[in-house]
């Protein structure tokens, strides 16, 4: 294997004809192997400077006016606007409502935010004159991690909601327990019946 080519992900905006090279340097084959051999980085707080201060940015012709340069998004900065604008309720509120643990204070004891570390809540403080003025997205982008986990008990308790809703929702889904409409494991191991393998079916929610 050759060397190392590190590519900013802001370079990767609207530029199709990335994925377009021959390997290597480019194209879905090398972008996905790399995906398949590379560690993971460790999950924070924080956002990459492509998406943070380089969102969408575009120079010359790949800019939607041919030409130019376009003013950066920061993808926080959106997510924070997008839940005003629908109105989501602030952070304490969804709290609450997953663990049933209301923050009175701007601490990271019982009665406070408990769920963050000293310094993310002195970050919060410094930002929102109060607790339950806390956006949805900063608080739950800042919790501490869930024991094996990505999210903060708030946010695992938001997805994990939508993907069970997902799975309900389904009519097809072979754990629904109308034999009429779900599919059984049996037709879902006829689907593959060309391989010669066996097919176990792990549930995950």
């Amino acid at each position: 294997m050759g060397p190392v080519k590190r590519l900013k992900l802001e370079d990767h905006f609207n530029r199709l004809e990335t994925h377009l090279k021959p390997f290597p340097g480019g194209n879905t084959e090398g972008f996905s192997r790399w995906m398949a051999v590379s560690q993971k980085s460790q999950a924070d707080r924080t956002l990459v400077d492509g998406l943070q201060n380089n969102l969408f940015r575009c120079e010359g012709m790949r800019c939607p006016k041919g030409g130019g340069v376009t003013k950066a998004f920061d993808l926080a900065a959106l997510n924070i606007q997008r839940g005003r604008d629908h109105g989501l309720p602030s952070y304490t509120k969804w709290r609450e409502w997953c663990n049933g643990k209301r923050a009175l204070i701007f601490s990271p004891n019982a009665l406070g935010l408990n769920d963050h570390s000293y310094f993310e809540t002195n970050i919060l403080r410094k930002t929102y004159r109060h607790v339950d003025d806390i956006d949805l997205f900063a608080g739950g982008l800042t919790e501490m991690r869930e024991e094996g986990a990505l999210v903060g008990p708030t946010f695992a308790c938001i997805i994990g909601l939508q993907f069970s809703n997902y799975k309900r929702g389904d009519r097809f889904f072979y754990e629904r327990p109308d034999p009429v409409i779900a599919f059984t494991p049996g037709y879902l191991s006829s689907c593959f019946c060309s391989k010669a393998v066996s097919i176990e079916i792990y549930v995950l929610l």
